[in-house]
Order: C-alpha cells, then structure tokens, then sequence
C-alpha cells in the first residue's frame, strides 16, 4: 500500500475490481472533504445536477485529461494507489452489470 500521510485525510475503496486510495484535499476544498468523510460508513456515489451548488453526495474519478471540468467542479482529492484498478472498471452508458463499491472508509479508521 502506498504510503500514507495523513490518514484522517484519506479514504480507502475498496471495488470489485481491486483497492483505490484517494489522498483527500482538506485545504483546498474542506466542505466536500467533510461531506465524503461523513459520507464513508459504506457505499457512497460529487458528482451534481446542472445547479453548481447541487453537489452532495456523489462523486467520479476522470479516466483522462479532464481540463472541459476546469471552474466547474471542484477537485477534493485524488488517486495515489489502484489507479490500474479503476482503469479496470466497466464504462458506457449504462453500464451492464456495472462493477461497485464495495466499502470506502477514511483510512485512520482501518485497522
């Protein structure tokens, strides 16, 4: 596992296609840190409707370049382990027996 330095501002995600470790950008975007951290006692989905401040509770890793995002969402961390897992992760629109979350927890609470 990579090397973790601040344990309360990471999360561990466990997938069915293998662990993901998100470092977590509390400086920089503390509320939605906040919320993901409330959020990680199981399965949880930042993503947002049109509305900028409709974002809560859903959230998505970008498999590319993602500059067309730039000033429209906020990035609240990001991937230091198992980004070859989330490559493996099915796409398309919909999916078809869709690959999940199977527990993400903030990595101070893992044992």
């Amino acid at each position: 596992m990579a090397e973790i330095k601040d344990r309360e501002n990471a999360l561990i995600m466990e997938t069915t296609k293998g662990q993901v470790v998100i470092e977590l950008f509390s400086d920089l975007a503390p509320g939605h840190v906040a919320r993901i951290k409330e959020l990680a006692r199981g399965t949880c989905s930042m993503a947002r409707a049109q509305n900028p401040n409709s974002a809560n509770s859903q959230f998505f890793i970008c498999f590319d370049d993602a500059a067309f995002l730039n000033r429209q969402y906020t990035v609240w961390g990001q991937v230091i382990e198992g980004m070859d897992n989330v490559d493996k992760i099915k796409r398309g629109e919909p999916v078809q027996d869709p690959d999940k979350i199977v527990s993400l927890k903030v990595a101070a609470d893992v044992k």
